[in-house]
């Protein structure tokens, strides 16, 4: 039982990382109704701020980042041609700054801090990407512009090795190895850190989404986006909000997944993204509330399954016919085997056709 126990503490970690992830992938598909593929790039990369952040960095690398990102927005505004030029300065400036200047000083900002600004500075990441790609990809073929997405991805899995390397490192968190004890059953730290954060974070977004004056507009753009344009939300608006709270979802889920003794950051952390694709199927590809359940469930499942993959099934079932990745493909079969049964997911609008 105390085995069972710990197992279960551990899936509920492991659920609400998937749920992090899972929600910051419906609210863009929400929004746009898009399926972003870039989601795991942008858990890699922010984590690796965090990791940078935490342990060391340049301020000349990050000034010059704000610059370029300025800057290449000026440069291709169409809406406004007299930006260009600044723009391009501003661009040209921003690439001399980060390539040109080299410093041996580094500052080291707390683990918290650093934390909110990776979030922060991914979330702005995500937005430029809406504003300076996506925003210029509407009324396209949404194939299209999933592709984009896909092009985003492999960009940044490139530019990941390139900027800090493909060895593995460590983030270097201050909770690292330490235990507790719940109900007398000895659980390591950074679970229970990890499930009070997500779950925080979960509720903390879902009374903004349902109290706030912006998540009543995002809401009304999911439900009918022509209506919500004929009150008078903006659109653009809704759009950029929504990637850039995506983002930096995508980064907490990335740091808390690679927190803790024994955990390393490396370039795969983004496949993680790909794994928690079928919690938003199960729960509902447009319910946050769906992508929360779904993610829970999915954790506890895949953890109980690598505690006991290597016993008997039930009892039934000798491990040999399981074998020892069985937890990888397990959420698939439990995403096939719901779908069967509730083709929309837990909490997924069900579509009405009229014939």
């Amino acid at each position: 039982m105390t085995q069972f126990f710990q197992f279960l503490v551990t899936g509920l970690a492991r659920g609400s990382v998937f749920a992090i992830v899972g929600l910051g992938l419906v609210i863009v598909f929400k929004a746009t109704h898009l399926l972003n593929f870039a989601h795991g790039a942008l858990m890699t990369i922010g984590a690796y701020l965090c990791y940078e952040f935490h342990n060391g960095w340049k301020w000349n690398t990050w000034l010059g980042l704000i610059l370029v990102l300025v800057g290449a927005f000026a440069a291709l505004d169409r809406s406004r041609p007299k930006f260009v030029v600044p723009g391009a300065a501003m661009l040209a400036a921003g690439l001399y700054v980060m390539l040109g200047i080299h410093l041996d000083y580094k500052w080291k900002l707390p683990y918290v801090i650093s934390i909110l600004l990776a979030m922060i500075v991914t979330g702005g990441l995500g937005l430029i990407i809406d504003i300076v790609l996506l925003r210029r990809m509407r009324g396209r073929p949404v194939f299209s512009i999933i592709m984009v997405t896909f092009g985003i991805a492999i960009i940044a899995d490139q530019y990941v090795p390139s900027r800090w390397g493909s060895e593995a490192v460590n983030i270097n968190d201050p909770i690292g190895i330490k235990s507790t004890r719940i109900l007398g059953v000895p659980v390591t730290l950074i679970d229970v850190v990890t499930f009070l954060v997500a779950m925080g974070v979960t509720v903390a977004f879902l009374q903004f989404f349902k109290r706030s004056r912006m998540g009543t507009a995002m809401r009304a753009t999911a439900y009918d986006q022509e209506a919500a344009i004929a009150q008078g939300i903006s659109a653009k608006m809704v759009f950029g909000v929504s990637w850039f709270i995506s983002a930096a979802l995508a980064a907490l889920a990335g740091i808390l997944l690679v927190s803790g003794g024994g955990r390393t950051l490396d370039s795969t952390v983004g496949f993680f993204a790909l794994a928690a694709f079928p919690a938003i199927i199960l729960g509902g590809i447009d319910s946050t509330t769906g992508a929360i359940v779904g993610g829970m469930v999915l954790g506890i499942a895949e953890q109980l399954c690598v505690g006991y993959e290597n016993q008997s099934v039930f009892g039934f079932v000798p491990s040999d016919y399981v074998g020892q990745n069985f937890h990888v493909v397990l959420p698939y079969i439990v995403m096939v085997v719901i779908l069967l049964v509730r083709p929309y997911g837990f909490f997924g609008t069900k579509e009405v056709r009229r014939v």
